[in-house]
């Protein structure tokens, strides 16, 4: 079981704080090498949306120059965090910071949304068979990661998104239609419509597991205001998965 980036920063918050006062960079830089992995997926998994989306060039960018980024950023401000939570959710942050710098523009497509209702299977289809083809030009994961092609996506879940008891009768409505691979593909789709802030914001409480008070932290919001937003995009994937597929959500 893979842990998560604030588990991590807790075990080794002790060496980093020792190295940082010794002013070891080179060291500080080894240790967080042995921590990130998580972070680094969830680095790369925004990026995927933004290539997909055009904001990014492949030929431009590697990933590595946004890691550096961040290892820099991370060794200058270290000293300001009084605690590991404080540092792990800041981290987040600064991921976010780093790739909205080098995106082109936000693409959020609000027609999307306004026309969920619409759409016919045809359209549907086309979209899921677009969003699959933009796919080709995902970035890659680097070789120290360590990780097989299958961890390198996020998968995504009917769970994610119904969390309620009184929506368990329509999770077993979906299930019967529907396996685990069309359910994650539809979900990603939809969410590859959102702005970038909002997909991370999803991806936070979903795949990283924070709170909704870390995830406040991290975007620098008001509680209310993130789960206002998660409420959203939980009600948006709702109704496109009645629209689509004809259930009573």
């Amino acid at each position: 079981m893979k842990k998560l980036i604030i588990n991590q920063i807790e075990s080794y918050w002790v060496k980093l704080t020792s190295t940082k006062k010794e002013n070891n960079k080179e060291n500080f830089n080894s240790i967080m090498l042995t921590l990130i992995p998580e972070i680094k997926k969830y680095l790369n998994h925004s990026l995927k949306v933004q290539l997909k989306k055009g904001n990014i060039s492949k030929e431009k960018h590697e990933i590595d120059e946004f890691i550096n980024d961040l290892f820099i950023e991370a060794y200058d401000c270290f000293s300001e965090f009084d605690n590991y939570n404080e540092f792990s959710n800041w981290l987040y942050t600064k991921l976010d910071e780093i790739i909205e710098d080098a995106a082109v523009q936000d693409q959020f497509d609000n027609i999307f949304f306004k026309n969920i209702d619409t759409y016919t299977q045809v359209e549907w289809d086309s979209m899921e068979e677009e969003y699959t083809i933009d796919g080709g030009g995902d970035f890659v994961m680097e070789e120290e990661l360590d990780m097989n092609s299958e961890s390198e996506n996020y998968f995504y879940t009917l769970n994610d998104v119904f969390i309620e008891k009184k929506d368990q009768e329509l999770i077993e409505e979906i299930d019967q239609s529907l396996n685990r691979e069309r359910v994650n593909k539809h979900i990603s789709m939809v969410l590859y419509k959102l702005p970038l802030n909002n997909r991370s914001l999803f991806d936070l409480a979903v795949t990283q597991k924070l709170s909704l008070n870390d995830i406040a932290k991290v975007k620098n919001l008001s509680v209310n205001k993130v789960d206002t937003v998660l409420n959203e995009i939980r009600d948006n994937i709702r109704m496109s998965f009645a629209h689509r597929y004809k259930v009573n959500a």
